[in-house]
């Protein structure tokens, strides 16, 4: 797969550990704030909670994460995110700058 075939690919598996080995395999780590934002925030469904459970185990949560994951989120449209999925990810930022930067975006 190439690069594009990832990113394609990645924010449609329903499982984070399915897209974590295929991230893992090819280097492309960078994608998870994408994944997060399609399975998680992105995804009303029943299956978003149990990818945002898979999610927690595999991948560090830090600030820079979040901070990615809201520049994302501008291309998105509002009423397709889950407020309260949102919320959820926000609870997790340790440093107040990068939630004023994120107030900002």
């Amino acid at each position: 797969l190439n690069s594009k075939q990832i990113y394609e690919v990645l924010p449609r598996l329903e499982h984070c550990w399915h897209a974590f080995i295929i991230a893992d395999a090819y280097n492309e780590h960078t994608l998870w704030s994408h994944c997060l934002i399609e399975q998680f925030i992105c995804n009303k469904t029943s299956n978003a909670m149990k990818y945002w459970e898979e999610f927690q185990q595999l991948i560090l949560i830090d600030d820079q994460l979040i901070l990615t994951m809201g520049k994302h989120l501008l291309k998105k449209n509002f009423n397709t995110i889950s407020s309260k999925n949102f919320q959820e990810i926000i609870s997790y930022i340790t440093d107040s700058n990068i939630l004023n930067r994120l107030q900002q975006i």
